[in-house]
């Protein structure tokens, strides 16, 4: 049975068959491994800002800043920028040069690292190049994959960033402890995740055949992208996806840097646990980002049959209350329960960005999906940072976290009223669940 997909030609809407390629799933692992060396590559500095800020006798804060805020903010534009690339020049010489400047920075980790500057440097290029990494998931999913597998593909990709996190803060505190605290030595052991993303790019090149859809290269779909995107922009759809976004990225970063804190500093401010405890109690948070990545994105695929909605909508409940409820004794008090909601936190946090990014796929032109996740992947990056700052400053002026836990849980609540209206835009035909033939 072929998998309908529905495109435009002439200002008439037409069903035409498309065989996804037997080697998409070559693909999929491409782009998995792209985002472990991501998510290696995003916290490379997080274990080390204390050491490096004392050797160059600055502030973790002001570290902090150069080596997460600028890249944050560079990283950004460079998603923007990569989701145009993609639709003008197709995915694979887009993911081949993020790759090949990523694993130049990471490679660069030990030469760049003597200042502040290098630092800087470093960081901007690995921005660069990790951004057509990270914006690729969605037109992947449209282009490579039928609406009845996109749930599983975003949801094993999404796991990737969440193992290369971890594996990034177990990799250094191997080698730190190895090498007596060399910080530039655990660095330069990081660039093992873009030398194998390198590696994946490279065999994908050679093997993996190109979607059968067009790119906004052939110029009878050119006009079409320019007309689509028009439309989209117009249309409430966009700005929804934008929105839910926005509250997935600031509920991950906020919770994610500054749950920590809570658990390990003493009261008043925190729960007096120590960093051990902390360490222990975040890593069933990093275990439900793995799970509910994936899971999420069976759930989409098996029990909705391809309708993310629902499942953006239950995680952002859950997610809204398990965050709220480590506020309170009942939780903290117990320690199964306390571990309990944190691993809610952690699945419900994912099952919002895979079944989104299903919904982009599955629900916007095919010739605009890159720029719609891109911008709203792009904006929502920079979002979360600024939900860190909030987060900060609410723990100066009050004192305590129980007031950006708080705010995390609000952010959560909004994104589950702004999901209630996702829908399909105008005139956009979503395409039939059925299965595709395979093609070699």
């Amino acid at each position: 049975m072929a998998f309908v997909h529905i495109i435009e030609r002439g200002g008439e809407n037409m069903e035409t068959a498309v065989a996804y390629p037997r080697s998409r799933w070559l693909v999929m692992f491409t782009v998995f491994f792209g985002y472990v060396g991501l998510g290696m590559m995003i916290v490379a500095f997080s274990p080390i800002v204390g050491i490096v800020s004392k050797e160059f006798g600055i502030t973790p804060g002001q570290m902090s800043f150069y080596a997460l805020g600028i890249y944050t903010i560079v990283n950004a534009v460079s998603i923007i920028v990569s989701g145009v690339l993609f639709d003008r020049f197709g995915i694979k010489p887009i993911l081949f040069a993020g790759s090949a400047i990523a694993l130049i920075g990471a490679l660069l980790a030990s030469t760049l690292s003597h200042s502040i500057a290098g630092i800087i440097a470093l960081r901007l290029i690995l921005a660069i190049g990790e951004g057509p990494v990270a914006g690729c998931i969605a037109t992947v999913a449209a282009r490579w994959f039928p609406q009845n597998e996109r749930g599983l593909y975003s949801g094993v990709v999404g796991a990737g960033i969440c193992l290369g996190i971890a594996a990034s803060f177990i990799t250094q505190g191997v080698v730190l402890g190895a090498t007596h605290g060399d910080w530039r030595a655990a660095l330069m052991t990081l660039s093992i995740g873009p030398a194998i993303a390198m590696i994946m790019v490279i065999i994908m090149m050679f093997v993996a055949r190109e979607s059968a859809l067009p790119h906004v290269s052939d110029l009878s779909f050119s006009d079409k992208s320019a007309r689509d995107f028009s439309r989209i922009v117009r249309s409430p759809a966009f700005y929804l996806v934008i929105v839910v976004m926005v509250c997935y990225t600031w509920a991950l970063n906020a919770f994610t840097d500054l749950t920590p804190g809570y658990i390990a500093i003493a009261p008043p401010m925190g729960l007096g646990r120590g960093p051990a405890a902390a360490g222990s109690f975040m890593s069933l948070t990093q275990l439900g980002n793995i799970l509910g990545a994936i899971c999420s994105g069976l759930i989409v695929d098996r029990i909705f049959k391809g309708n993310a909605k629902p499942v953006i909508i239950a995680a952002f409940v859950v997610q809204a209350l398990a965050t709220l409820s480590v506020k309170f004794p009942f939780a903290y008090d117990n320690g199964v329960v306390f571990g309990i909601l944190l691993f809610l936190v952690g699945f419900s946090i994912m099952s919002v960005i895979t079944p989104l990014t299903t919904f982009i796929a599955t629900n916007m032109p095919v010739s605009v999906v890159a720029k719609v996740f891109s911008i709203a992947f792009g904006i929502g990056l920079v979002m979360g940072g600024i939900g860190v700052s909030v987060g900060s400053g609410v723990l100066h002026f009050t004192g305590s976290y129980q007031g950006p836990i708080l705010v995390v849980s609000i952010v959560a609540f909004v994104g589950f009223i702004f999901a209630l209206f996702l829908s399909t835009p105008k005139g956009v035909h979503r395409a039939a669940h059925n299965v595709a033939p395979s093609i070699t």
